[in-house]
Protein backbone atom coordinates (compact mmCIF):
# COMPACT_ATOMS: atom_id res chain seq x y z
CA UNK A 1 0.00 0.00 0.00
CA UNK A 2 1.91 -0.33 -0.42
CA UNK A 3 3.38 -0.30 -0.12
CA UNK A 4 -0.22 0.38 -2.58
CA UNK A 5 -3.46 -2.25 -2.21
CA UNK A 6 -4.09 -4.94 -5.47
CA UNK A 7 -5.85 -3.54 -8.61
CA UNK A 8 -9.41 -4.51 -9.55
CA UNK A 9 -10.43 -6.27 -12.81
CA UNK A 10 -10.94 -4.26 -16.04
CA UNK A 11 -14.10 -3.20 -17.74
CA UNK A 12 -14.22 -5.05 -21.07
CA UNK A 13 -17.16 -7.35 -20.46
CA UNK A 14 -19.27 -8.51 -23.39
CA UNK A 15 -23.00 -9.00 -23.04
CA UNK A 16 -25.81 -10.26 -25.22
CA UNK A 17 -28.54 -7.76 -25.99
CA UNK A 18 -32.03 -8.88 -26.90
CA UNK A 19 -35.48 -9.79 -25.55
CA UNK A 20 -35.93 -10.36 -21.85
CA UNK A 21 -35.56 -14.13 -22.21
CA UNK A 22 -32.01 -13.66 -23.35
CA UNK A 23 -29.46 -14.43 -20.66
CA UNK A 24 -26.36 -12.34 -20.22
CA UNK A 25 -23.22 -14.07 -19.04
CA UNK A 26 -20.64 -11.84 -17.42
CA UNK A 27 -17.48 -13.71 -16.56
CA UNK A 28 -14.41 -11.98 -15.27
CA UNK A 29 -11.25 -14.02 -15.10
CA UNK A 30 -8.94 -11.60 -13.38
CA UNK A 31 -7.50 -8.14 -13.31
CA UNK A 32 -6.13 -7.90 -16.81
CA UNK A 33 -7.40 -10.62 -19.09
CA UNK A 34 -11.12 -11.29 -18.75
CA UNK A 35 -12.99 -13.77 -20.83
CA UNK A 36 -15.54 -12.25 -23.20
CA UNK A 37 -18.61 -14.45 -23.03
CA UNK A 38 -22.00 -13.63 -24.53
CA UNK A 39 -24.78 -16.12 -24.67
CA UNK A 40 -28.46 -16.10 -25.59
CA UNK A 41 -30.28 -19.05 -24.09
CA UNK A 42 -34.02 -19.73 -24.00
CA UNK A 43 -35.38 -21.31 -20.84
CA UNK A 44 -35.32 -23.91 -19.51
CA UNK A 45 -31.67 -23.42 -18.61
CA UNK A 46 -29.62 -26.57 -18.78
CA UNK A 47 -26.95 -27.55 -16.28
CA UNK A 48 -23.75 -25.75 -17.34
CA UNK A 49 -20.94 -27.81 -18.75
CA UNK A 50 -18.06 -27.64 -16.23
CA UNK A 51 -15.54 -27.90 -19.05
CA UNK A 52 -16.56 -24.66 -20.79
CA UNK A 53 -14.49 -21.48 -20.36
CA UNK A 54 -17.56 -19.70 -18.97
CA UNK A 55 -18.10 -22.23 -16.20
CA UNK A 56 -14.42 -22.52 -15.38
CA UNK A 57 -14.12 -18.74 -15.11
CA UNK A 58 -17.15 -18.56 -12.79
CA UNK A 59 -15.62 -21.26 -10.61
CA UNK A 60 -12.34 -19.38 -10.50
CA UNK A 61 -14.11 -16.17 -9.59
CA UNK A 62 -15.87 -17.91 -6.70
CA UNK A 63 -12.56 -19.37 -5.51
CA UNK A 64 -10.90 -15.95 -5.58
CA UNK A 65 -13.69 -13.99 -3.87
CA UNK A 66 -11.92 -14.18 -0.51
CA UNK A 67 -8.98 -12.14 -1.84
CA UNK A 68 -11.02 -8.92 -1.73
CA UNK A 69 -11.71 -9.57 1.93
CA UNK A 70 -8.03 -10.10 2.70
CA UNK A 71 -7.12 -6.94 0.83
CA UNK A 72 -9.67 -4.95 2.80
CA UNK A 73 -8.46 -6.38 6.11
CA UNK A 74 -4.87 -5.47 5.24
CA UNK A 75 -5.85 -1.86 4.48
CA UNK A 76 -7.82 -1.66 7.73
CA UNK A 77 -4.85 -3.12 9.59
CA UNK A 78 -2.61 -0.33 8.30
CA UNK A 79 -5.16 2.35 9.18
CA UNK A 80 -5.67 0.96 12.69
CA UNK A 81 -1.93 0.97 13.29
CA UNK A 82 -1.59 4.56 12.17
CA UNK A 83 -4.60 5.71 14.22
CA UNK A 84 -3.08 4.04 17.26
CA UNK A 85 0.18 5.89 16.66
CA UNK A 86 -1.22 9.35 15.85
CA UNK A 87 -4.27 9.58 18.15
CA UNK A 88 -3.09 7.88 21.35
CA UNK A 89 -0.20 8.74 23.67
CA UNK A 90 1.60 5.46 23.08
CA UNK A 91 3.07 2.80 25.32
CA UNK A 92 6.53 4.06 26.27
CA UNK A 93 5.63 7.77 26.29
CA UNK A 94 2.31 7.28 28.06
CA UNK A 95 0.88 4.04 29.40
CA UNK A 96 4.15 2.82 30.89
CA UNK A 97 4.50 6.09 32.86
CA UNK A 98 0.99 6.05 34.37
CA UNK A 99 -0.84 2.71 33.94
CA UNK A 100 -3.10 3.63 36.86
CA UNK A 101 -4.97 6.05 34.57
CA UNK A 102 -6.28 3.17 32.48
CA UNK A 103 -9.36 1.12 33.15
CA UNK A 104 -9.30 -2.64 32.76
CA UNK A 105 -10.72 -2.28 29.25
CA UNK A 106 -8.14 0.40 28.45
CA UNK A 107 -5.31 -1.85 29.59
CA UNK A 108 -6.65 -4.67 27.46
CA UNK A 109 -6.77 -2.37 24.42
CA UNK A 110 -3.16 -1.29 25.03
CA UNK A 111 -1.98 -4.85 24.53
CA UNK A 112 -4.49 -5.87 21.84
CA UNK A 113 -3.63 -2.86 19.67
CA UNK A 114 0.07 -3.59 20.06
CA UNK A 115 -0.56 -6.27 17.42
CA UNK A 116 -1.09 -3.49 14.86
CA UNK A 117 2.52 -2.31 14.82
CA UNK A 118 3.36 -4.17 11.62
CA UNK A 119 1.95 -1.82 9.02
CA UNK A 120 5.03 -2.04 6.81
CA UNK A 121 4.69 -5.81 6.69
CA UNK A 122 1.02 -5.48 5.70
CA UNK A 123 2.19 -3.56 2.62
CA UNK A 124 4.37 -6.55 1.69
CA UNK A 125 1.15 -8.56 1.60
CA UNK A 126 -0.25 -6.05 -0.92
CA UNK A 127 2.79 -6.66 -3.15
CA UNK A 128 2.34 -10.45 -3.09
CA UNK A 129 -1.40 -10.14 -3.75
CA UNK A 130 -0.80 -7.70 -6.60
CA UNK A 131 1.64 -10.09 -8.28
CA UNK A 132 -0.94 -12.87 -8.06
CA UNK A 133 -3.82 -10.81 -9.46
CA UNK A 134 -1.90 -9.14 -12.28
CA UNK A 135 -0.28 -12.33 -13.56
CA UNK A 136 -3.25 -14.66 -13.15
CA UNK A 137 -5.05 -13.76 -16.38
CA UNK A 138 -1.96 -14.23 -18.50
CA UNK A 139 -1.01 -17.43 -16.67
CA UNK A 140 -4.49 -18.83 -17.30
CA UNK A 141 -4.34 -18.01 -21.01
CA UNK A 142 -0.97 -19.75 -21.28
CA UNK A 143 -2.16 -22.79 -19.32
CA UNK A 144 -5.18 -23.15 -21.59
CA UNK A 145 -3.14 -22.69 -24.78
CA UNK A 146 -4.99 -19.55 -25.82
CA UNK A 147 -1.94 -17.62 -26.97
CA UNK A 148 0.65 -15.43 -25.32
CA UNK A 149 -0.07 -12.01 -26.77
CA UNK A 150 0.49 -9.06 -24.43
CA UNK A 151 -1.43 -5.87 -25.24
CA UNK A 152 0.88 -3.34 -23.63
CA UNK A 153 -1.06 -0.13 -24.15
CA UNK A 154 -4.44 -1.39 -22.82
CA UNK A 155 -2.58 -2.94 -19.89
CA UNK A 156 -0.91 0.38 -19.00
CA UNK A 157 -4.17 2.29 -19.39
CA UNK A 158 -5.91 -0.06 -16.96
CA UNK A 159 -3.14 0.33 -14.42
CA UNK A 160 -3.14 4.12 -14.72
CA UNK A 161 -6.94 4.35 -14.46
CA UNK A 162 -6.80 2.27 -11.32
CA UNK A 163 -4.01 4.16 -9.53
CA UNK A 164 -4.28 7.79 -10.57
CA UNK A 165 -7.78 8.96 -9.46
CA UNK A 166 -7.32 8.06 -5.76
CA UNK A 167 -3.72 9.31 -5.85
CA UNK A 168 -4.70 12.74 -7.19
CA UNK A 169 -7.47 13.09 -4.60
CA UNK A 170 -5.06 12.01 -1.85
CA UNK A 171 -2.58 14.70 -2.90
CA UNK A 172 -5.33 17.33 -2.83
CA UNK A 173 -6.51 16.23 0.63
CA UNK A 174 -2.94 16.24 1.88
CA UNK A 175 -2.29 19.74 0.57
CA UNK A 176 -5.52 21.08 2.06
CA UNK A 177 -5.08 19.56 5.51
CA UNK A 178 -1.34 20.23 5.73
CA UNK A 179 -1.88 23.86 4.73
CA UNK A 180 -4.66 24.27 7.29
CA UNK A 181 -2.48 22.61 9.90
CA UNK A 182 0.42 24.93 9.20
CA UNK A 183 -1.83 27.98 9.32
CA UNK A 184 -3.03 26.82 12.75
CA UNK A 185 0.54 25.90 13.74
CA UNK A 186 -0.38 22.35 14.65
CA UNK A 187 2.62 20.44 16.06
CA UNK A 188 2.32 17.63 13.51
CA UNK A 189 2.26 20.07 10.60
CA UNK A 190 5.34 21.91 11.91
CA UNK A 191 7.35 18.82 12.89
CA UNK A 192 7.37 20.18 16.42
CA UNK A 193 5.66 17.47 18.46
CA UNK A 194 6.85 16.03 21.77
CA UNK A 195 7.18 12.66 20.02
CA UNK A 196 10.53 12.33 18.17
CA UNK A 197 9.37 9.41 16.00
CA UNK A 198 6.53 11.51 14.60
CA UNK A 199 8.84 14.41 13.84
CA UNK A 200 11.11 12.06 11.91
CA UNK A 201 8.37 10.36 9.89
CA UNK A 202 5.77 13.00 9.05
CA UNK A 203 6.75 14.86 5.90
CA UNK A 204 6.37 18.58 5.19
CA UNK A 205 7.62 18.74 1.59
CA UNK A 206 5.03 20.59 -0.52
CA UNK A 207 7.21 21.74 -3.39
CA UNK A 208 5.72 21.60 -6.91
CA UNK A 209 8.58 19.36 -8.02
CA UNK A 210 7.58 16.87 -5.33
CA UNK A 211 4.03 16.83 -6.70
CA UNK A 212 5.36 16.10 -10.18
CA UNK A 213 7.65 13.36 -8.90
CA UNK A 214 4.81 11.76 -6.98
CA UNK A 215 2.59 11.88 -10.08
CA UNK A 216 5.39 9.99 -11.82
CA UNK A 217 5.30 7.53 -8.90
CA UNK A 218 8.71 8.59 -7.62
CA UNK A 219 7.83 8.86 -3.95
CA UNK A 220 11.17 10.00 -2.64
CA UNK A 221 10.13 12.11 -0.85
CA UNK A 222 6.37 11.72 -0.59
CA UNK A 223 4.24 14.83 -0.88
CA UNK A 224 3.47 16.41 2.47
CA UNK A 225 2.31 14.25 5.34
CA UNK A 226 0.95 11.32 3.28
CA UNK A 227 3.72 8.90 4.20
CA UNK A 228 1.99 5.67 3.02
CA UNK A 229 2.33 6.83 -0.59
CA UNK A 230 5.85 5.38 -0.54
CA UNK A 231 4.52 1.97 -1.60
CA UNK A 232 2.96 3.29 -4.83
CA UNK A 233 6.42 3.85 -6.23
CA UNK A 234 7.04 0.11 -5.96
CA UNK A 235 3.64 -0.88 -7.28
CA UNK A 236 3.76 1.27 -10.41
CA UNK A 237 7.25 0.23 -11.41
CA UNK A 238 6.44 -3.40 -10.75
CA UNK A 239 3.70 -2.90 -13.33
CA UNK A 240 6.18 -1.40 -15.80
CA UNK A 241 8.72 -4.18 -15.34
CA UNK A 242 6.18 -7.00 -15.59
CA UNK A 243 5.64 -6.96 -19.39
CA UNK A 244 9.34 -7.66 -19.93
CA UNK A 245 9.25 -10.44 -17.34
CA UNK A 246 6.19 -11.91 -19.03
CA UNK A 247 8.12 -12.35 -22.27
CA UNK A 248 10.32 -14.79 -20.36
CA UNK A 249 7.56 -16.26 -18.17
CA UNK A 250 5.40 -17.27 -21.13
CA UNK A 251 8.10 -19.77 -22.05
CA UNK A 252 9.31 -20.74 -18.59
CA UNK A 253 8.27 -19.70 -15.10
CA UNK A 254 11.60 -20.98 -13.81
CA UNK A 255 13.56 -18.80 -16.21
CA UNK A 256 11.49 -15.78 -15.20
CA UNK A 257 12.16 -16.56 -11.54
CA UNK A 258 15.90 -16.68 -12.21
CA UNK A 259 15.58 -13.32 -13.95
CA UNK A 260 13.81 -11.91 -10.87
CA UNK A 261 16.56 -13.23 -8.62
CA UNK A 262 19.10 -11.55 -10.89
CA UNK A 263 17.18 -8.27 -10.80
CA UNK A 264 17.08 -8.43 -7.02
CA UNK A 265 20.83 -9.02 -6.92
CA UNK A 266 21.36 -5.95 -9.11
CA UNK A 267 19.16 -3.96 -6.74
CA UNK A 268 21.30 -5.05 -3.81
CA UNK A 269 24.58 -4.23 -5.56
CA UNK A 270 26.46 -1.16 -4.23
CA UNK A 271 26.34 0.63 -7.58
CA UNK A 272 23.35 2.94 -7.22
CA UNK A 273 23.74 6.71 -6.91
CA UNK A 274 21.54 8.35 -4.29
CA UNK A 275 19.13 9.96 -6.81
CA UNK A 276 18.27 6.47 -8.07
CA UNK A 277 17.93 4.92 -4.64
CA UNK A 278 14.17 4.53 -5.17
CA UNK A 279 14.75 2.45 -8.33
CA UNK A 280 17.32 0.34 -6.52
CA UNK A 281 14.68 -0.57 -3.93
CA UNK A 282 12.13 -1.39 -6.65
CA UNK A 283 14.60 -3.83 -8.22
CA UNK A 284 15.25 -5.43 -4.86
CA UNK A 285 11.58 -5.94 -4.05
CA UNK A 286 10.31 -7.13 -7.45
CA UNK A 287 11.07 -10.70 -6.37
CA UNK A 288 8.48 -10.39 -3.58
CA UNK A 289 5.85 -9.29 -6.12
CA UNK A 290 6.90 -12.24 -8.26
CA UNK A 291 6.12 -14.68 -5.42
CA UNK A 292 2.46 -13.83 -5.99
CA UNK A 293 2.89 -14.36 -9.75
CA UNK A 294 4.33 -17.83 -9.14
CA UNK A 295 1.34 -18.68 -7.00
CA UNK A 296 -0.86 -17.53 -9.90
CA UNK A 297 1.02 -19.97 -12.15
CA UNK A 298 0.21 -22.71 -9.66
CA UNK A 299 -3.45 -21.68 -9.52
CA UNK A 300 -3.67 -21.65 -13.32
CA UNK A 301 -2.05 -25.07 -13.56
CA UNK A 302 1.26 -24.01 -15.14
CA UNK A 303 3.20 -25.18 -12.08
CA UNK A 304 2.73 -28.41 -10.17
CA UNK A 305 3.03 -28.10 -6.43
CA UNK A 306 0.94 -29.07 -3.43
CA UNK A 307 -0.71 -26.03 -1.86
CA UNK A 308 -0.03 -27.55 1.54
CA UNK A 309 3.69 -27.59 0.86
CA UNK A 310 3.65 -23.96 -0.26
CA UNK A 311 1.57 -23.07 2.80
CA UNK A 312 4.50 -24.17 4.96
CA UNK A 313 6.13 -20.88 3.92
CA UNK A 314 3.72 -19.28 6.38
CA UNK A 315 6.25 -20.27 9.02
CA UNK A 316 9.04 -18.29 7.34
CA UNK A 317 8.62 -15.17 9.53
CA UNK A 318 9.56 -17.29 12.53
CA UNK A 319 13.13 -17.03 11.22
CA UNK A 320 13.06 -13.37 12.26
CA UNK A 321 13.01 -14.47 15.89
CA UNK A 322 16.21 -16.49 15.47
CA UNK A 323 18.56 -13.66 14.48
CA UNK A 324 18.54 -10.05 13.30
CA UNK A 325 18.05 -9.50 9.56
CA UNK A 326 18.50 -6.55 7.25
CA UNK A 327 15.51 -4.68 5.83
CA UNK A 328 15.54 -6.49 2.49
CA UNK A 329 15.84 -9.95 4.08
CA UNK A 330 13.08 -9.02 6.52
CA UNK A 331 10.73 -8.05 3.68
CA UNK A 332 11.72 -11.10 1.64
CA UNK A 333 10.90 -13.43 4.53
CA UNK A 334 7.53 -11.79 5.07
CA UNK A 335 6.86 -12.07 1.33
CA UNK A 336 7.41 -15.81 1.58
CA UNK A 337 5.16 -15.94 4.61
CA UNK A 338 2.30 -14.13 2.88
CA UNK A 339 2.70 -16.41 -0.16
CA UNK A 340 2.26 -19.29 2.26
CA UNK A 341 -0.83 -17.61 3.71
CA UNK A 342 -2.53 -17.39 0.30
CA UNK A 343 -1.52 -20.95 -0.56
CA UNK A 344 -2.96 -22.06 2.77
CA UNK A 345 -6.28 -20.48 1.83
CA UNK A 346 -6.31 -22.36 -1.47
CA UNK A 347 -5.41 -25.57 0.36
CA UNK A 348 -8.37 -25.08 2.68
CA UNK A 349 -10.65 -24.59 -0.31
CA UNK A 350 -9.37 -27.83 -1.83
CA UNK A 351 -10.40 -29.59 1.39
CA UNK A 352 -13.89 -28.11 1.13
CA UNK A 353 -13.45 -25.36 3.73
CA UNK A 354 -15.52 -22.30 2.88
CA UNK A 355 -13.91 -18.85 2.99
CA UNK A 356 -17.22 -17.10 2.48
CA UNK A 357 -16.70 -15.04 5.64
CA UNK A 358 -13.79 -13.33 3.87
CA UNK A 359 -15.72 -12.94 0.63
CA UNK A 360 -18.42 -11.07 2.56
CA UNK A 361 -15.81 -8.39 3.31
CA UNK A 362 -15.70 -7.51 -0.38
CA UNK A 363 -17.06 -3.94 0.20
CA UNK A 364 -14.07 -3.23 2.43
CA UNK A 365 -11.75 -4.56 -0.26
CA UNK A 366 -13.37 -2.35 -2.89
CA UNK A 367 -12.52 0.81 -0.96
CA UNK A 368 -9.17 -0.44 0.36
CA UNK A 369 -6.97 1.58 -2.00
CA UNK A 370 -8.85 4.80 -1.27
CA UNK A 371 -8.61 4.16 2.47
CA UNK A 372 -4.91 3.45 2.18
CA UNK A 373 -4.01 6.68 0.37
CA UNK A 374 -6.25 9.16 2.23
CA UNK A 375 -6.23 8.10 5.89
CA UNK A 376 -2.80 9.29 6.98
CA UNK A 377 -3.06 13.08 6.36
CA UNK A 378 -6.48 13.04 8.06
CA UNK A 379 -5.03 11.32 11.13
CA UNK A 380 -2.02 13.66 11.14
CA UNK A 381 -4.33 16.69 11.19
CA UNK A 382 -6.49 15.19 13.93
CA UNK A 383 -3.46 14.23 16.01
CA UNK A 384 -2.01 17.74 15.70
CA UNK A 385 -5.32 19.27 16.76
CA UNK A 386 -5.47 17.03 19.84
CA UNK A 387 -1.91 17.94 20.79
CA UNK A 388 -2.55 21.66 20.46
CA UNK A 389 -5.62 21.39 22.69
CA UNK A 390 -3.77 19.35 25.34
CA UNK A 391 -0.42 21.10 25.86
CA UNK A 392 1.30 19.00 23.17
CA UNK A 393 0.16 15.64 24.54
CA UNK A 394 -2.00 12.96 22.97
CA UNK A 395 -4.91 11.48 24.97
CA UNK A 396 -4.47 8.56 27.34
CA UNK A 397 -7.75 6.97 26.26
CA UNK A 398 -8.84 5.36 22.99
CA UNK A 399 -11.92 7.47 22.27
CA UNK A 400 -10.24 9.64 19.67
CA UNK A 401 -8.52 6.60 18.20
CA UNK A 402 -11.92 5.03 17.51
CA UNK A 403 -13.46 8.26 16.26
CA UNK A 404 -10.57 9.03 13.92
CA UNK A 405 -10.50 5.53 12.48
CA UNK A 406 -14.25 5.54 11.90
CA UNK A 407 -14.08 8.94 10.23
CA UNK A 408 -11.34 7.78 7.84
CA UNK A 409 -13.32 4.67 6.91
CA UNK A 410 -16.48 6.69 6.25
CA UNK A 411 -14.61 9.24 4.11
CA UNK A 412 -12.93 6.46 2.14
CA UNK A 413 -16.24 4.66 1.67
CA UNK A 414 -17.90 7.81 0.31
CA UNK A 415 -14.98 8.75 -1.93
CA UNK A 416 -14.50 5.31 -3.41
CA UNK A 417 -17.83 5.60 -5.22
CA UNK A 418 -16.31 8.50 -7.17
CA UNK A 419 -12.59 7.77 -7.46
CA UNK A 420 -12.30 3.99 -7.27
CA UNK A 421 -15.51 2.10 -8.03
CA UNK A 422 -16.12 3.71 -11.48
CA UNK A 423 -12.78 2.32 -12.65
CA UNK A 424 -13.51 -1.25 -11.62
CA UNK A 425 -14.90 -3.73 -14.08
CA UNK A 426 -18.65 -4.27 -14.32
CA UNK A 427 -18.17 -7.73 -12.83
CA UNK A 428 -16.31 -6.28 -9.86
CA UNK A 429 -19.05 -3.73 -9.22
CA UNK A 430 -21.89 -6.24 -9.54
CA UNK A 431 -20.82 -9.58 -8.10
Amino acid sequence: MSGAPAAAPPENITSAVGPRWYARARVDLDDDEPFHVASAVRPPVTVPDPSTPSTRAKDRRAQLAFLDGLRGLAALYVAVGHARWLLWEGYAEGYKLHPQRYSLLGKALVFVLAAFRWGHEAVIFFFVLSGFVIHLGYATRLAEGRGARFDLWPYLKRRAKRLYPPLVVALLITFALDSLGQSRQLPTSMRATLYPLMNANIGIDHRPVTVLRNLAFIMNPVFGSDSPLWSLSYEWYFYLIYPAVYLVARRSSKAATLAMIGLSAVGNAPIWPEPLRWLCLVCQMMIVWWFGALLADRFAGRLRADYRAIAALLLAPLALAARPWGVFAHDLIFGLGFTGLLAGCFALQERGVSLAFLARLRPVGEMSYTLYVIHFPILVFMGGSLMKANHGLLPSHFGWFGAGLLFCVLVAWALHFVIERPFMSAAARNP
